[in-house]
């Protein structure tokens, strides 16, 4: 069960301010001229264009404040914030504690007034949003990791994910002797054949020795 308070809250904070700002930027835009066509659903149609549901897909909705909602995918769900709840599927459908390891997490950085483009409504958990051309990657510091070893997904602990969770398919990506091969293939992307073998004898060597 998800804990309402957690050390992220922050950010998340700060992600329903930049959405609320926008909203309130559009509506200031339409008041404030005549010459501006109103759609017939002016948040459907334009928010959701900006609206990154996570793992869920955006929709029209005349039940929510927003004029929106995010209709998560199978076995993923939103965060509850207090009385609120955010609105992108960014959490997997099963046991998660943010406050697993009892530590207090440090500060957050100021937040940028205005996100990088292909960041905005981006949630990266304990990483970073990175612009990635027209998208985005959430860059994880050392002992996180992406969820599903995915790059776009939010950067979680080990331990934020019950047992249930790996059951369905979310966990720690496993050290295997294919991670390691692969290392070596990207490291020597570009040498020739026999000094990638090299290499791999070296490491071999090294290993044995140890």
């Amino acid at each position: 069960m998800i804990m309402k308070t957690f050390s992220l809250n922050f950010n998340l904070i700060y992600f329903q301010y930049l959405f609320l700002l926008a909203l309130f930027t559009f509506y200031s835009t339409i008041g404030s001229t005549q010459k501006i066509p109103i759609p017939s659903d002016p948040i459907g149609d334009i928010v959701c264009e900006l609206v990154h549901c996570g793992q869920g897909v955006c929709k029209v909705s005349n039940e929510t404040l927003l004029g929106f909602d995010c209709e998560c995918n199978p076995g993923w769900k939103k965060i509850p914030i207090g009385p609120f709840t955010y609105p992108a599927c960014v959490i997997p459908n099963c046991t998660v504690n943010f406050q697993c390891d009892g530590s207090a997490s440090p500060p957050p950085p100021p937040a940028p007034v205005v996100p990088p483009p292909g960041c905005e409504f981006v949630w990266c958990g304990d990483g970073t949003c990175v612009a990635n051309g027209t998208g985005h990657i959430c860059q994880c510091p050392e002992g996180t990791w992406n969820l599903l070893d995915t790059p776009e997904l939010a950067c979680f602990k080990a331990c934020y994910l019950g047992g249930d969770c790996k059951s369905k398919g979310f966990g720690a990506p496993e050290k295997s002797d294919t991670a390691s091969s692969l290392k070596y293939s990207v490291t020597c992307k570009y040498c020739t054949f026999n000094n990638f073998w090299a290499n791999v004898l070296t490491q071999k060597l090294i290993n044995s020795k140890e």
